[in-house]
């Protein structure tokens, strides 16, 4: 969407994505090491960086919002106060 009003471009540590990714296929039940869900998800990165039509690369005018740290409430958050919108609970 190249005239979207707000362009948002999400990084995380790869060792807090292989984290993530671990646990939630331990809990659908398979048996995965940290290290094989930690090669995937660097191998998928490559090649999606890589591909020749529409790459996983950050706009120019991209927001780039790391969330490293944040859960996905958090997320969700950040990005709306990016945007100038007031979060009520």
């Amino acid at each position: 969407f190249p005239q979207a009003d707000y362009k948002f471009f999400l990084v995380t540590d790869v060792d807090v994505r292989s984290k993530r990714r671990h646990a939630e296929l331990l809990s659908k039940g398979e048996q995965v090491s940290f290290e094989e869900v930690r090669e995937n998800l660097l191998e998928r990165d490559r090649l999606d960086s890589s591909r020749a039509t529409a790459p996983l690369v950050k706009a120019e005018d991209a927001e780039l919002v790391d969330t490293t740290k944040f859960n996905i409430e958090q997320q969700v958050e950040h990005i709306l106060k990016i945007m100038g919108v007031v979060v009520t609970s």
